[in-house]
C-alpha cells in the first residue's frame, strides 16, 4: 500500500531502507542513482530527516552517506512514523472509525477544505480497490468485501499502533481485555504478549465492524455460543462489564463475528485437535501427509534433526488458515517477513532455497496464490516454530579457527585470547602465535580463519584480520563476530 504515500514519502523510505541494508558508506551519487533523483533532492531529504527524526542519523563525509539508528530503534521506527504522519492514512482511520461522516465533517476534522478530501478518496480508491474496497462520501464509509476490510484493518492498526497504545478512544479496554481473557481461558489457546496484541487487533476490528451492522459470512464455524452459555456463570461478571460498557449483548452471533479466524474448522487450538478433525476430513489428512514429506525432505537435506514435527505442522496449517485473516501475513508499508526471508537467506542460502521450495508446493496443494509474500509468510513461521533450528544449522559450520599474534608479550597475547574464548561460543579455537619469524608470506601461509593483532597488519588476500588497540571491548568483540559471520555465510554458500 505504498502507493497511497506522496512521491516525496515514498521516496524517503527508498532512501532509508537502501541505507540500513549497507553497513559502508555510499555515495550520493550511487544512491541517486538508485533512486532516480539528483543530488541536491537527496540532500533537501537528509535535511528534512534531521529536522523531523531524532532516532537516527544520516551521517554525510567524503566518502558518502551512511544511516545510524539508536540502538533502540530500527526501521521499523521509521516506517511507523511515516504512517503516522501520512494525511490520506489517517483519513482512511478515520473514517474507519467515525462512519457515516460527511465530506464537510471529515474537512473540519482534518483542518482541510472538502475538495481535498474529495480529491484524497480519489487518490485512496485507486490504491485500495485492487483490496476489494472501496470509500463512499454519502456519507462516508468503507464499502465491499467485508473479509477484505477487515484484513486491510488488521494491517494498518497492527502495523501503525504497538500494544502500548490504545487508538480506539470510544471503546472500553478494560471491558474488551475481560471479554478476550474469557476467551484465552475457556479455548485454552496459547497465549502470551504477542499474540494477545494481534488478538485484541483483530477483536477490535471486527468489533467496529459489528457494531456498525458489517457481518462476515459464518456458516463454517466451530463454536456456537449459545448451546453453552448458561454453563459460564464464573464468566457472568466479564460478560455483564462488557455488555453494559459496549451496549451489546455476548451471544453466538457476537462470539462469531469477533473471534471469526479462531473459531473456524480450519483453526486447531492443538496438535491433538488437528489429527482429531484429520480423521474426518480427507483434505486435511492429506495436507499433514504432505507436510510430513516437505519437512522430512528439508531435514535429511540439511542433515539436521526435525524436532517436534507434528507441533511444526499444527503452526503451518494454522498460519495457512490465518493468512488473510491476521495482520502477521500481510502488511501496509513494512514488509517484515520479507526483511527476515531475506536475513535467512543471506545466512542459510542452502537451507533457505530448501525452504522456498518447500512452502511452494506447499501454497500449490493449498491452492494459494503463488505470491513472494505469501511464501515469506510461510518461512516465517516454519522458520521460528521449528526447534532450536538455528543453533542446529550453525553447528553445521566447520569450527572456526583463529589465531593472536600481539607486539607486546605473550601474556598480552593470552588476555585477548581468554576476553574471546569467554564471551564467543565453543565453535571458536584461539591459538596464540609463539613464533619469532613473521612476514607477509608467512601471514597468508598461516592455518588460520583470521587474524587478531593488536598492530595493524597489510591487506591480506588469504583471510581476514581484527585490529584491536590494547585492552578488548565489546567493540572489538562485534568486529571479531562480524569476521565470523561473514566466514559462516562463505561456507555457506559452498
Amino acid at each position: 500500500m505504498i502507493n497511497l504515500l506522496t512521491n516525496s514519502e515514498k521516496r524517503r523510505l527508498q532512501f532509508v531502507e537502501i541505507l540500513s541494508k549497507r553497513e559502508n558508506w555510499m555515495t550520493l551519487s550511487n544512491l541517486g542513482n538508485e533512486l532516480n533523483c539528483s543530488d541536491r533532492v537527496l540532500k533537501d531529504d537528509m535535511t528534512y530527516f534531521r529536522k523531523n527524526f531524532s532516532d537516527f542519523e544520516i551521517e554525510s563525509s567524503y566518502r558518502g552517506v551512511r544511516l545510524i539508528f539508536k540502538q533502540d530503534k530500527g526501521l521499523q521506527f521509521l516506517y511507523r512514523k511515516i504512517l503516522s504522519e501520512s494525511t490520506v492514512y489517517h483519513l482512511l482511520e478515520i473514517i474507519f472509525l467515525h462512519e457515516n461522516k460527511s465530506i464537510t465533517e471529515l474537512a473540519d476534522m482534518l483542518f482541510v477544505s472538502p475538495s481535498t478530501i474529495y480529491r484524497m478518496i480519489d487518490q485512496m480508491n485507486d490504491g485500495v480497490l485492487k483490496f476489494g474496497f472501496k470509500i463512499e462520501t454519502s456519507p462516508c464509509r468503507v464499502v465491499g468485501q467485508e473479509e477484505n476490510i477487515r484484513y486491510f484493518y488488521y494491517q494498518y492498526f497492527f502495523e501503525k499502533y504497538s500494544h502500548l497504545h490504545w487508538p480506539f478512544e470510544t471503546i472500553n479496554e478494560e471491558a474488551v481485555d475481560q471479554l478476550l481473557n474469557f476467551f484465552i481461558d475457556f479455548t485454552q489457546i496459547p497465549a502470551d504478549f504477542a499474540f494477545y496484541h494481534v488478538l485484541k487487533t483483530v477483536t477490535m476490528v471486527n468489533l467496529i465492524r459489528y457494531k456498525n451492522g458489517h457481518e462476515v459470512n459464518i456458516e463454517d464455524l466451530a463454536i456456537n455460543f449459545d448451546k453453552i452459555s448458561s454453563h459460564l456463570e464464573s464468566y457472568a461478571e466479564n460478560f455483564k462489564h462488557f455488555e453494559e460498557a459496549l451496549q451489546l449483548n455476548v451471544d453466538s452471533d457476537l462470539i462469531q463475528q469477533l473471534f471469526t479466524p479462531y473459531v473456524q474448522e480450519g483453526f486447531s487450538l492443538n496438535v491433538e485437535r488437528m489429527f482429531g478433525k484429520a480423521e474426518t476430513n480427507q483434505k486435511l489428512a492429506n495436507e499433514i501427509t504432505l507436510l510430513e514429506d516437505i519437512l522430512t525432505k528439508v531435514a535429511t537435506a540439511s542433515e539436521i534433526p526435525l524436532a517436534n514435527k507434528d507441533f511444526l505442522m499444527l503452526a503451518l496449517i494454522n498460519s495457512a488458515h490465518l493468512e488473510y485473516r491476521e495482520p502477521q501475513s500481510g502488511y501496509i508499508l513494512y514488509n517484515r517477513n520479507k526483511y527476515f526471508a531475506e536475513a535467512i537467506q543471506a545466512e542459510f542460502p542452502k537451507f533457505y532455497q530448501l525452504l522456498y521450495e518447500g512452502m511452494k508446493n506447499y501454497r500449490q496443494f493449498l491452492r494459494k496464490p503463488m505470491t513472494e509474500d505469501g511464501i515469506n509468510f510461510f518461512i516465517y513461521t516454519l522458520f521460528t516454530f521449528w526447534p532450536n533450528l538455528v543453533s542446529e544449522l550453525r553447528k553445521k559450520f566447520a569450527d572456526m579457527q583463529g589465531v593472536i599474534i600481539s607486539n607486546r608479550h605473550i601474556a598480552h597475547a593470552q588476555m585477548l585470547k581468554d576476553f574471546i574464548e569467554h564471551e564467543l561460543s565453543n565453535q571458536l579455537t584461539i591459538d596464540i602465535y609463539t613464533a619469532m619469524d613473521l612476514n607477509l608470506e608467512i601471514l597468508e601461509a598461516l592455518d588460520y580463519d583470521f587474524i587478531v593483532s593488536n598492530f595493524p597488519l597489510p591487506d591480506l588476500e588469504s583471510k581476514d584480520s581484527v585490529y584491536i588497540e590494547n585492552v578488548p571491548t565489546y567493540n572489538d568483540l562485534r568486529k571479531i563476530q562480524h569476521v565470523i559471520d561473514r566466514i559462516i555465510t562463505k561456507q555457506h554458500k559452498h
